[in-house]
């Protein structure tokens, strides 16, 4: 069996993530199976067991390999995380959606069933989006979201085929951590997760830097890691200094800016913190049950993955920026007490249990003709 991950690993580590997770769970439902991962760069897959398919968009070559790949493939899988979105524009070549609609399409010309790994879909604001978002959900013999709000969306497109019906399952990153070995805390570092965009308000530069300056003046031996999880010049990677220039001089000295190549990297920096500030999704999806995570929740998708496992959370659209400082400095005093530390970690992992057992029916699905999916072929 040769299965195909169509996903776009490569610029983000928590993109990379759910491609690890993928082909581990994919790896223990079909142990003879191969596995090809499409990456947008080389060495992302490294340690996973997957095989690279560089499949950067808007190379001619690129578009060859994904044909040959798909037409050799027994089954495709696109996803995950949020693919379902017009956030930056939807068209029918440009952008995420026109991706998947290049694979949807190649994937009915050689009759190769698809499914999705669980998706996040936003709510699409143009009549394009909806269209696009329509026509890639209908080719997939079933659909797996990530979300009940997902699931929500997805039904009021009007999916075409009564079996794509969507599945709530969870995001498969929440399995990236399963079996590794707990790191050693450095109790001396806290680390930053900002989401940091070409379009990111200097408020929110200066809600971090208030946020940086507040823990490190209140404890003169913590240092702060401000972890790039977005490797792109235009997001994290590039636009992360702003947040150090806007430090007192004196404290630059205790702050790094870490830009891991790998997200084996992303998780060791992570999993070693005394604590997790964090903007973006994935960063508290992999680490919760080993280091207390406090989110600023950006949107909607971080709210709920928040409330289902869990975790001290804060809406960033409706809190006084100048009261976050002095939150996150409350939750990390009431971390360092032991046994409080444990209770909250216990009941995380406990909720992520409850989530990783939703990963079942998707792992079922690497069967040619699983339960409740028509292959194509017959359609």
């Amino acid at each position: 069996m040769r299965l195909l991950l169509v996903g776009v690993p490569g610029w983000n580590r928590g993109d990379d993530a759910i491609a690890h997770a993928m082909t581990r769970l994919l790896r223990e439902a079909a142990p003879d199976a191969t596995i090809v991962s499409c990456v947008q760069r080389r060495g992302v897959m490294h340690g996973s067991g997957a095989r690279e398919l560089l499949a950067r968009r808007g190379a001619p070559l690129a578009h060859l390999r994904l044909l040959f790949e798909i037409a050799r493939s027994d089954l495709v899988i696109i996803g995950g995380g949020s693919i379902i979105q017009d956030r930056y524009g939807a068209g029918w070549v440009r952008g995420i959606m026109g991706l998947y609609v290049e694979v949807a399409l190649l994937a009915r010309l050689f009759r190769r069933p698809m499914i999705t790994a669980p998706i996040g879909i936003d709510p699409l604001g143009t009549a394009t989006g909806r269209r696009v978002a329509r026509f890639i959900l209908s080719s997939c013999n079933s659909v797996f979201v990530r979300d009940e709000a997902s699931a929500g969306i997805a039904m009021r497109l009007g999916l075409l085929r009564p079996y794509t019906r969507p599945l709530v399952a969870t995001d498969p990153a929440l399995a990236y951590a399963e079996g590794r070995p707990a790191a050693n805390v450095d109790a001396a570092t806290l680390v930053i997760c900002p989401a940091l965009e070409s379009d990111t308000p200097a408020r929110l530069i200066t809600m971090f830097a208030a946020l940086i300056s507040d823990q490190l003046d209140d404890d003169p031996t913590l240092r702060c890691r401000i972890l790039a999880m977005e490797e792109r010049e235009h997001e994290d990677a590039g636009r992360a200094g702003l947040i150090v220039a806007a430090l007192d001089p004196a404290l630059r000295t205790r702050v790094t800016i870490e830009r891991p190549a790998h997200v084996d990297e992303a998780f060791a920096i992570l999993a070693s913190a005394r604590a997790v500030v964090t903007m973006r999704l994935h960063p508290m999806i992999l680490v919760s049950h080993l280091v207390p995570v406090f989110a600023l929740n950006r949107g909607a998708k971080m709210k709920a993955f928040a409330r289902d496992l869990k975790l001290q959370s804060l809406p960033l659209d409706d809190t006084d920026p100048d009261r976050i400082p002095a939150l996150v400095r409350g939750f990390l005093a009431a971390m360092d007490d032991p046994e409080a530390r444990r209770g909250h970690l216990a009941d995380i992992r406990a909720a992520r249990g409850q989530r990783l057992q939703l990963l079942g029916a998707l792992v079922e699905c690497t069967g040619y003709r699983p339960a409740g999916i028509t292959p194509l072929t017959q359609s």
